[in-house]
């Protein structure tokens, strides 16, 4: 009795979205529903709002940052590339000053704090007059949509080093083509590229990306979108259960498929794996071409931190092991954790707070001093 109360007491705390969608905090319950109203809704807001839009729509990756934006309700501001920017900087690129670019996600882009709270900005504060280090990264982004990101930009700077950093649960973005069904709470209304292997050769797909109004059109009746079998995340936490009404089922059945969905990321025998791993191969190769190193930053969530405080993260660390048997890793969960500050200090809503900033800024700067180091002793 006591579990069936407690159960319809929970109920008071789930928040519905129009697709029939569950969220309970922000986490999503199984059944998913794919999120067609929201992604309608969402649409028509930023056709509405065209000028105002932060990310617009891009045939090649799928969605940029607008140029030119900047907002003062908003602590985002960009350059006439869609480059993030402090409010006094509106370089591209300074001739004699040695460059580095950074590519990835949020996380990367540092959404939640000003630009001088960014490990970015912060990396630059503490860095030699010489460097100059330019935020390439874009809320939302795959480690697919950064290469193809950095190949757009390339011909506007030129770089001795393009470090790469995504928290490593979000490699699942890159077998992802449909924005709305990886994330519906992001309000991102777009469809991204989406590469396959064939051959041992990486393919591309969604290219140019389906304009935004047909993203809603395939949601609708998604069987007949020729792409649809290649939408990895549709997938069995979509199926329906005779007990879903229970919050404790849903509950358990998501926390159950999270750590499958987690398997499927890690596992050798991985699609989403192997995908990663040429990505990364392809960004390391583009860099060479213009005579720069790669650097993979590791970026924790607040969840991989918790996990690897109890020793509960091997597949993580394994991954990353694979990752750095072609370049440098710049690890950063050891010092998260020997911090004195607490796990939740690093984060805001999501994202991470200076402190947590702070802290990838230093792992980044060691690593770079150890490449320094080693570039003095080959010359």
């Amino acid at each position: 009795m006591f579990l069936i109360l407690t159960d319809l007491l929970l109920h008071l705390f789930i928040r519905k979205t129009p697709d029939n969608n569950r969220y309970l905090n922000q986490y999503l319950l199984t059944p998913y529903h794919l999120p067609t109203k929201s992604t309608a809704a969402i649409l028509e807001s930023y056709n509405q709002n065209e000028n105002r839009a932060r990310l617009v729509y891009d045939e090649i990756c799928g969605w940029r940052p607008a140029p030119n934006y900047s907002d003062t309700d908003s602590l985002d501001r960009y350059n006439h590339l869609g480059v993030r920017v402090s409010e006094s900087d509106e370089k591209v690129y300074s001739p004699g000053r040695k460059q580095i670019l950074l590519i990835g996600d949020s996380f990367v882009h540092g959404d939640e704090v000003a630009y001088a709270d960014t490990w970015g900005a912060i990396l630059q504060q503490n860095s030699e007059s010489e460097i100059e280090i330019i935020n390439l990264g874009v809320s939302g982004y795959g480690l697919d949509q950064a290469w193809l990101h950095l190949t757009t930009l390339l011909s506007e700077y030129h770089p001795d080093v393009i470090i790469m950093g995504i928290p490593l649960e979000n490699m699942l973005r890159s077998v992802n083509i449909l924005r709305p069904i990886s994330s519906p709470a992001s309000k991102i209304p777009y469809s991204k590229p989406r590469f396959f292997v064939r051959d041992d050769s990486l393919i591309l797909l969604n290219q140019p990306c389906v304009p935004p109004p047909q993203v809603t059109e395939i949601l609708l009746d998604p069987e007949k979108w020729s792409l649809w079998q290649y939408e990895f995340l549709y997938n069995e936490n979509y199926r329906e259960s005779l007990f879903d009404f229970s919050i404790y089922f849903s509950m358990a059945n998501t926390i159950s498929l999270y750590f499958k969905e987690r398997e499927r990321t890690f596992s050798e025998e991985s699609e989403v794996r192997m995908i990663n791993l040429k990505i990364i191969e392809g960004i390391q190769k583009t860099a060479e071409t213009y005579g720069a190193i790669t650097i993979f930053v590791e970026i924790p969530t607040r969840y991989d931190l918790w996990l690897s405080h109890l020793g509960q993260n091997q597949e993580q660390a394994a991954f990353l092991a694979r990752i750095g048997k072609d370049i440098p890793v710049a690890k950063t969960t050891e010092a998260f954790l020997n911090s004195d500050l607490s796990i939740d200090d690093f984060f805001l809503k999501t994202h991470y707070s200076r402190a947590g900033n702070e802290i990838l800024a230093m792992e980044i700067a060691k690593q770079l001093t150890i490449l320094k180091k080693k570039n003095e002793e080959i010359q």
